[in-house]
């Protein structure tokens, strides 16, 4: 992470969002209606190359051979972390914290989260990108969500 710069592996990470987004209903794993909202510069294009058939194709072929498994690994971690979260909601926690969120929707992508206090915790450059895209998407910010901004130290 760059200082001053949004995350770009939060960017790449809401594009794999997007395009399981664009897959077929019976087919996806999950719903991020924010996640091509949240989208910038070449990411944004890709996802929308990838909504054609024939560049679809050469989008996906592209991004399999030059980050084999990336994808599809950010997929299934994003239903396999959704399914917690829900479990966890449905068995009565009242508080999520996100460490690291990035282009993380779940605060308002999951509707039983919209129920309780959900903590986002993450640099202030990519928490300051992402409430502008989601208030420009959204027409206002979700009111169970708060930004905690967080810049680490390294210790040398």
């Amino acid at each position: 992470m760059q200082d001053g710069k949004a995350s770009q592996t939060a960017q790449y990470i809401a594009f794999c969002r997007a395009l399981e987004t664009q897959e077929q209903p019976a087919r996806r794993l999950f719903n991020d209606p924010f996640a091509f909202a949240q989208l910038s510069g070449s990411y944004r294009l890709f996802a929308r190359m990838a909504r054609l058939p024939l560049l679809g194709k050469l989008v996906y072929a592209i991004l399999d051979l030059g980050w084999p498994y990336s994808r599809s690994s950010a997929v299934v971690r994003t239903r396999a972390i959704d399914d917690l979260v829900l479990d966890a909601i449905r068995s009565g926690a009242s508080q999520l914290v996100l460490l690291g969120a990035g282009l993380d929707s779940r605060g308002c992508r999951l509707h039983e989260a919209e129920g309780i206090e959900v903590f986002e915790v993450d640099h202030p450059a990519t928490q300051c990108m992402k409430r502008e895209r989601l208030h420009a998407f959204m027409g206002k910010l979700p009111t169970n969500v708060r930004y905690v901004s967080w810049i680490s130290s390294e210790t040398p």
